[in-house]
C-alpha cells in the first residue's frame, strides 16, 4: 500500500475539532505583500495603457496621488494589525 492510501480518512470539516487552533503565522514581509497586491489590483495594469493614452501626462500625476494616499491606507491597516498582537 502506498502512504497515501494507507493514511485514515479525515473526518468531514463540519465535525467540531477542540484542538484545533488557529495560528498567526505571517510574517511583516507576508503582509506587507498582501497589502501591496491588494493595493495595485489588476485593474491597475489593464486599464493604465488605456487611460494615458486617453488622458495624457496627467493621469500619471492622478496614480501618483492615488498611490500616496492608498500608502497611508495600507500603513494605517497595517499598524492595526499588529496592535493587537
Amino acid at each position: 500500500m502506498t502512504r497515501l492510501t494507507a493514511q485514515e480518512p479525515e473526518s468531514s470539516p463540519s465535525s467540531p475539532h477542540p484542538e484545533a487552533h488557529l495560528h498567526r503565522n505571517l510574517n511583516n514581509r507576508h503582509i506587507q505583500l498582501i497589502a501591496i497586491g491588494g493595493a495595485i489590483g489588476t485593474g491597475l495594469f489593464l486599464g493604465s495603457g488605456k487611460a494615458i493614452r486617453a488622458a495624457g501626462p496627467s493621469i500619471i500625476v492622478s496614480y501618483l496621488i492615488i498611490g500616496t494616499m492608498l500608502y497611508f491606507v495600507v500603513r494605517a491597516m497595517g499598524e492595526l494589525l499588529m496592535y493587537n498582537l
